[in-house]
């Protein structure tokens, strides 16, 4: 528990690499905790430490610009909890950084699709509809 208060610490003054460095750390002592437990009704309680880990670490790789490892966090932290429209908008920022426009725009729709109150996805899908169009129109040519 030591590298993750250590790891929030340095978040608090937004030392993102220090901090994924301790996120890091407590990951694979707390995994290391969870393999040797014999008690099923003990799992939980590693498995929410777990849990805050994968969030803390995704929010600093997302600072650090890290995006192919924060998607790889958001992704876990998605599968385990599907209705969280904050991590599928921070899912797919990651996924358009790195490139994968569809895969980031399908995310954005799905978001909208379940909530269209949800302001980030909705202005995020709206700037990626907006430079698509504007890529498409450099490539128009009008004629005389």
């Amino acid at each position: 528990r030591g590298h993750l208060l250590l790891a929030q610490a340095y978040m608090a003054k937004q030392e993102w690499e220090k901090a994924s460095l301790e996120y890091e750390k407590a990951f694979v002592i707390m995994r290391g905790y969870l393999s040797k437990i014999k008690n099923e009704d003990v799992k939980p309680f590693y498995e929410g430490y777990i849990k805050d880990i994968d969030a803390g670490a995704s929010y600093c790789y997302l600072q650090l610009g890290e995006f192919s490892k924060a998607a790889s966090y958001f992704e876990k932290i998605s599968e385990g909890d599907p209705k969280n429209l904050a991590v599928k908008n921070s899912l797919a920022v990651c996924y358009l950084e790195l490139g994968y426009l569809d895969q980031g725009e399908n995310v954005l729709r799905n978001i909208v699709e379940q909530d269209p109150t949800f302001l980030p996805a909705k202005q995020n899908l709206e700037r990626l509809l907006s430079k698509k169009l504007e890529q498409k129109e450099e490539f128009l040519i009008p004629l005389p």
